[in-house]
């Protein structure tokens, strides 16, 4: 197999406009592909957006970037929920190619106003289990809305079952 001459880094692939447009837009096609195949995303992506925003784009480029984009979006929650927040965030900043995507940006943020407000519910309940107040403790517990943070208390809420019995035999 010899070596393309569409090589993404090459002046075959420039991004003047001149009567090799379609050529460009092949080169920057097929090597936006093998660093996508390559486990390149960050590039691949960068190459695909600037294909998407030349005269070569064809409605599949437009597609596969939001393809590409969707994949990452999915890995990203699924880091979410496993509790690999920086990963989680950084593939999420990843999908914005375009720069300043309001999209992305606001699921940057939600993502890290879960995270701060399981892990304070997560801190609350466990001081309010330091002071025996189990129901309080309980009741922040109950608010948890995120699978790891869930998983984390779990000890706690042992914890707290443990003591909030304590005070039911007591009565």
């Amino acid at each position: 197999h010899t070596r393309s001459l569409c090589d993404w880094s090459s002046d075959v692939c420039s991004s003047d406009l001149s009567p090799a447009t379609q050529d460009s837009g092949r080169c920057r096609r097929e090597a936006a592909v093998r660093l996508w195949q390559g486990q390149k995303q960050e590039q691949a992506l960068r190459l695909q957006q600037e294909l998407v925003n030349s005269k070569a784009a064809t409605p599949e480029d437009i597609q596969r970037l939001q393809q590409w984009k969707g994949g990452l979006q999915r890995l990203a929650l699924q880091a979410f929920a496993r509790g690999e927040l920086e990963t989680s965030l950084a593939l999420m900043r990843l999908t914005d190619t375009a720069g300043g995507d309001p999209g992305v940006a606001a699921m940057v943020n939600q993502l890290q106003q879960t995270w701060a407000k399981n892990k304070a519910d997560v801190e609350r309940a466990r001081s309010l289990a330091n002071k025996g107040q189990w129901w309080e403790s309980l009741s922040a517990l109950n608010s948890l809305s995120h699978p790891y943070w869930r998983q984390q208390s779990l000890p706690l809420r042992q914890t707290v079952e443990a003591g909030l019995a304590k005070v039911e035999k007591k009565r």
